[in-house]
């Protein structure tokens, strides 16, 4: 729980976005995009709708365009390139209209409960163009133009339960899909990466007319969209303590599964692969160390040097658990690059369970007839 390592840890197995697409790959979930309307600069609407387990949803999203000095990620922004909403059942014409008014105001704007998540962003000012005028002549993108950022465009927020009249998380039923934590802000968020490959694609054809092409499907899976600064992650950390412990609790049992694991072939391989890839991404990127991060170069020399410990333990009756002693004694960055790794074939922690580890009552008890005193008395002893 220090902050230096936290700060450090990275995604596993166990984050949000892969637990969301195991779900959706295990419950046959169905994807597609109903509509986009837009003109030859990207400005209209796309709508995108999820068959899920029983649900429907739709994600629907305006676009519009704006002067490069209107691009800001701070809160007090009042216009984007495109503000969209994860919604639940069918998109009637009537409420179509009630989005398009409401939507765009975000902040300002009022919903109900068939509203999930709502959200807003921009477009890349480095990329977004480039990408078009590639595919409008035919080409893909060339990756040292774009290998360092990887998106297309950046979302600033993700609100969700309840805030202005959407839906509580608690409004969710025990068997409803969504209902495992930012399950639905994570959904909105696969969809909004969905609408900036779309969009790109159409302004390039409209842009290219015959010449233009789609992106490969190696682009389309390369691409992930941004996110603005996080700031408020900050306080959130502070004032949820049951929250965080989840996070960290989930880690910590991975952890614990693995280290007691003894080596199989099978194991040992899955280890090598993503230490494998991982070694291959951070060695293709270039950037350098902004304290007290590494960069992808310092990154690269990392997993070099744990594909090297993993095969000096590899032979060992628990290698696993060797393998975190040494990572130990390196540094936070190396520690918790080898601790993602390891969970990574973490065999104990099925996903239904792990949605009700991640399940945290933060409802505190108050008896709203003591005294003052009996307060004071309280806010002492703690």
């Amino acid at each position: 729980m220090a902050p230096a390592r936290l700060g450090a840890a990275r995604f596993t197995r166990y984050s949000f976005t892969r637990t969301l697409l195991r779900r959706a790959a295990r419950q046959d979930w169905t994807f597609g995009r109903s509509c986009l309307d837009m003109d030859a600069d990207g400005r209209g609407h796309a709508i995108y709708r999820v068959d899920a387990e029983g649900h429907v949803f739709h994600f629907v999203a305006f676009t519009t365009t704006l002067a490069e000095s209107g691009h800001t990620d701070r809160v007090i922004a009042d216009a984007w390139e495109v503000s969209a909403a994860l919604v639940e059942g069918d998109v009637s014409d009537g409420f179509l209209a009630e989005l398009r008014e409401s939507v765009p105001l975000q902040e300002a704007g009022r919903l109900d409960p068939r509203v999930l998540v709502l959200t807003r962003g921009n477009r890349s000012v480095r990329f977004y163009d480039y990408l078009v005028d590639r595919l409008a002549e035919g080409r893909q993108p060339e990756a040292h133009r774009v290998a360092d950022a990887g998106y297309i465009m950046r979302s600033t927020a993700f609100y969700g339960n309840g805030k202005f009249g959407m839906r509580s998380f608690l409004g969710y039923t025990g068997d409803h899909p969504l209902r495992a934590p930012y399950r639905a802000q994570f959904l909105a968020a696969w969809l909004f990466r969905e609408l900036s490959l779309d969009s790109v694609e159409h302004c390039a054809g409209q842009r290219g007319g015959s010449a233009a092409v789609q992106f490969d499907a190696q682009w389309r899976c390369y691409f992930g969209l941004g996110n603005a600064t996080g700031l408020g992650l900050v306080p959130y950390a502070l004032k949820h303590p049951d929250v965080l412990n989840s996070w960290a609790g989930v880690r910590e049992l991975a952890l614990a599964n693995v280290r007691a694991m003894p080596a199989t072939p099978e194991r040992l391989d899955t280890l090598r692969c993503w230490t494998g890839r991982a070694h291959d991404h951070f060695g293709a990127t270039d950037g350098d160390d902004v304290w007290p991060w590494l960069g992808p170069r310092s990154l690269a020399d990392v997993t070099a040097r744990i594909s090297r410990q993993i095969q000096a333990v590899a032979n060992a009756g628990r290698p696993f658990d060797l393998l975190y002693r040494w990572a130990e004694e390196q540094d936070v960055e190396t520690c918790e690059f080898v601790v993602s790794l390891l969970i990574e074939i973490d065999e104990g922690i099925g996903d239904d369970e792990l949605d009700d580890l991640l399940r945290v009552d933060e409802s505190v008890p108050l008896d709203a007839t003591m005294t003052v005193g009996e307060l004071r008395v309280l806010l002492d002893e703690r």
